[in-house]
């Protein structure tokens, strides 16, 4: 790893390269360096670490490592050194919410990073046909969901592969074409909850075993918040599937984690998950009951992104891989 006091533009490609790298042995070691680089070389971050009274000198491991609030990606420009972003993801919000705001300079880099996270899991892109069901989305600019699945429709080479909106009789056709066609290729259907849900209650269809069906989260205030088991249930039973996939990423991270099974998240190399108690921003890392999750995504750094960020509440024990429910009340996002 270079040296922090040495990280400029001109190298900031070497950075790139050693965190690529990433494995789950070294996993500690570059947190640590990232940790040291960010606090010398982020303005927000380092303002943070000192108002705890904390330093590099009094870190000695990753569970020690100060995690950055949420709301800061809200009010501050959270990024280390002097750049100008090539994109700005924002979150969803509600209407009359701050947004936050993730900068990245190179959008790119994002899309190949997400599509080699999701090939880790699946199969290549290219032997798939990826059929997106997103509304709210697509309606608003500097969603980082629609970004990534751009490039997915891009990256499969299918002229069966597409957006859709609320045109749910046209996706009902592509879907019966596909179950005829019958290709080899597996079918990704990915969509919102709540996109899904108002899916299905129109057209109730047996899916082959070609389909995924993969859930994002997100009622958005369009139905009611449900846990995920019910969700997954309802559509397991309108689809005939076995399992429903849930991908889960946020505005604020580089990198996605997937559930195949039994919406039990699996983590990958470029991301750590940790949980404290409820009521002590400082505490040591907990186990085996509900806490405030924070997460470690080394996929943020190498595009010089802060990485110390997300937290809220699970209602679920934590567990390796780990396992996400939201409390059903909407808006689950928690500021220390």
């Amino acid at each position: 790893m270079p040296d922090q006091h040495k990280i400029n533009k001109d190298n900031i490609n070497l950075l790139r390269s050693v965190l690529l790298k990433a494995t789950i042995n070294n996993f500690e070691s570059l947190a640590m360096s990232i940790f040291r680089y960010q606090y010398g070389n982020n303005k927000i971050y380092k303002a943070w670490v000192q108002s705890l009274n904390k330093s590099p000198d009094k870190i000695n491991n990753i569970n020690q490592i100060p995690f950055l609030p949420i709301r800061f990606f809200k009010e501050h420009a959270v990024k280390s050194g002097n750049w100008e972003p090539e994109i700005i993801f924002e979150s969803s919000g509600t209407t009359g919410q701050q947004r936050s705001r993730h900068l990245l300079d190179d959008k790119r880099f994002y899309q190949h990073h997400s599509a080699s996270l999701f090939e880790e899991h699946y199969c290549p892109i290219e032997n798939m046909h990826v059929l997106c069901l997103l509304p709210s989305y697509l309606e608003r600019e500097g969603s980082s969901l629609v970004a990534m699945c751009e490039y997915f429709v891009d990256k499969s080479q299918s002229e069966h592969s597409g957006f859709y909106l609320y045109d749910h009789q046209s996706l009902r056709k592509k879907i019966d074409l596909l179950q005829q066609l019958n290709d080899g290729k597996q079918v990704l259907l990915i969509g919102v909850a709540f996109g899904l849900l108002d899916f299905v209650a129109d057209h109730n269809i047996a899916l082959g075993q070609q389909f995924i069906v993969m859930e994002t989260g997100g009622m958005k205030g369009r139905r009611e918040e449900i846990i995920r088991p019910a969700l997954h249930e309802m559509l397991c039973e309108a689809t005939g599937i076995q399992e429903v996939h849930s991908e889960y990423g946020m505005t604020e991270l580089t990198s996605q984690a997937y559930a195949l099974k039994h919406g039990v998240f699996e983590s990958n190399k470029f991301m750590r998950v940790f949980a404290r108690e409820i009521n002590d921003p400082l505490s040591e890392p907990i186990f085996n009951r509900t806490g405030v999750l924070k997460i470690i995504d080394l996929g943020n750094n190498i595009k010089r992104e802060e990485n110390f960020g997300k937290e809220f509440i699970v209602a679920k024990k934590l567990s390796i891989p780990w396992a996400i429910d939201f409390l059903p009340n909407g808006d689950l996002i928690f500021t220390q």
